[in-house]
This record gives structure tokens, C-alpha cells and sequence, in this order.
């Protein structure tokens, strides 16, 4: 993809490319810069939400609370770890944001239906994180 990367942003192996720019500090101009694609992320949250609120992932259900966990935080690291380069990897805040709201609610969900003892939802007064 040819593009005038000052003004529009090239997409090579999952990053945007830009050229920096900045009145302030002249001796940024002309760097290259890695971006994290805004539509990476929606892409990514996607799994999570369901008509933009965080929603449980019912293939979870079964699986222990350990595993849960495990699961979402090995996602999570995986896709960090990829955009590690890019100087704007802080924009995957909503992903974690979408990733620890959605998690509570799978939890909840299923403590909900089978009351397992040995469970975060097994404490009294409390169910799952809240």
C-alpha cells in the first residue's frame, strides 16, 4: 500500500504506520511511528460485548474459576504482547476495561444457576466479585 503517511495511516502486520509530526518538538519529525488500529480494538472487544455491554461467554460456564480467569488474562496477554511495539499500546485499556467487566459476569451467571460449593459465590453475602 503506497499512502502519504503523514496524513493517512498505512496498515502493515496488524499496525497502522504513521510518520510523526509536531510543531513543538521538531526533533520528532520524520520518525516513524506504530500504531494500535482503532478497529483492532472494536475487533477485539467484539468478543466480549454484546449490543455494547460486556456479556458473559457461555462456552466459559463450566470451566473453574481458576480457568476463567486463566483463560481471559492469557487472551489478554497475548494480544498486549503483539502490540507491544506500537507507542500507543495504552489504548488497549478498553479491552482490558471490557475483559475484566465481562468476566464478573460470566462468573456471576454461572453461580447463579448451580450454587457450586467451593465457589467465589459460595461466601456469604457475596457472589463472585462484587
Amino acid at each position: 500500500m503506497i499512502t502519504h503517511a503523514r496524513t493517512q495511516a498505512a496498515a502493515f502486520l496488524g499496525y497502522e504506520i504513521t510518520v510523526q509530526h509536531s510543531r513543538d518538538r521538531p526533533n520528532v519529525n520524520g520518525g516513524i511511528r506504530l500504531r494500535v488500529p482503532q478497529a483492532a480494538i472494536k475487533a477485539k472487544c467484539a468478543a466480549y460485548l454484546a449490543h455494547g455491554q460486556p456479556e458473559r461467554r457461555t462456552e466459559l460456564m463450566n470451566l473453574t474459576d481458576l480457568l476463567i480467569i486463566s483463560t481471559y488474562g492469557a487472551e489478554y496477554r497475548g494480544i498486549v504482547q503483539y502490540y507491544l511495539l506500537a507507542g500507543d499500546v495504552w489504548r488497549l485499556n478498553r479491552l482490558e476495561w471490557v475483559g475484566t467487566s465481562a468476566r464478573p459476569a460470566g462468573d456471576c451467571g454461572r453461580c447463579r444457576q448451580r450454587r457450586l460449593p467451593g465457589t467465589i459465590a459460595a461466601w456469604p453475602s457475596r457472589c463472585c466479585w462484587s
